[in-house]
């Protein structure tokens, strides 16, 4: 098999932009039947030459929890504004 050492599978590429290290080196292993050492310093050596594709921010996902705790209280705060009138 003749392959440029910097080319990763589409699978692992994907893994990688959506900041799945874990997943990225699993598929490594599972496309080119390498042990976990070798899967592992061959996705971190593309992300040495690649940084931009690897996303190390999970704010997005936080932040969505953030805003439905926030969203929630406020409603909750309606509810109860509405109820104390009530009394």
């Amino acid at each position: 098999m003749n392959r440029r050492r910097d080319e990763l599978p589409p699978e692992v590429l994907e893994a990688l932009r959506r900041g799945r290290k874990i997943e990225a080196i699993k598929r490594l292993r599972e496309a080119r039947g390498l042990d976990l050492r070798e899967a592992k310093q061959e996705v971190e050596a593309f992300l040495q030459v690649h940084p931009e594709l690897f996303v190390t921010s999970h704010s997005p996902r936080h932040r969505h929890g953030l805003v439905f705790w926030l969203l929630l209280s406020l409603l909750l705060g309606v509810v109860l504004l509405l109820f104390s009138r009530r009394l």
